[in-house]
């Protein structure tokens, strides 16, 4: 497992360098603030996914299968609108700064914007499924 990590993160170091190298410093910033704006919308639902993986099995098994499904159908809903709420407030910052942005960071907002709501949905229905 030791060698393994080593190997994960000089690929990494690797992909870091040959994409900066072709971006550009600046497009490179783009892409780092974008990555950093994705990973922190992980941060959104406020952990409300993970609670299905505790809860769902706990009522199952207690032989409560409606308190089951309608903590699955909160977990969901919460993190949708979470993921909105966030969706929402990048779309409203982008369209509120154009003037001042450039046209890559622009479109790189709305395509974050689309894919946080993506990636929590895909996230939601992993964690119903495992639980």
């Amino acid at each position: 497992m030791g060698v393994s990590l080593y190997v994960t993160r000089a690929l990494y170091l690797l992909r870091g360098l040959v994409t900066a190298r072709f971006l550009g410093p600046s497009d490179y910033g783009v892409w780092g603030t974008l990555g950093i704006l994705l990973n922190y919308s992980n941060l959104a639902p406020l952990g409300s996914a993970e609670a299905v993986s505790r809860e769902v099995p706990f009522h199952t098994e207690r032989g409560d299968p409606a308190r089951a499904r309608g903590g699955v159908e909160q977990s969901f809903s919460f993190n949708l609108y979470a993921a909105l709420l966030a969706t929402v407030a990048i779309l409203a910052y982008a369209h509120l700064r154009r003037p001042s942005m450039e046209p890559i960071f622009f479109i790189g907002l709305h395509v974050a914007a689309a894919g946080i709501t993506l990636q929590q949905l895909y996230f939601v229905y992993l964690i119903v499924l495992r639980a």
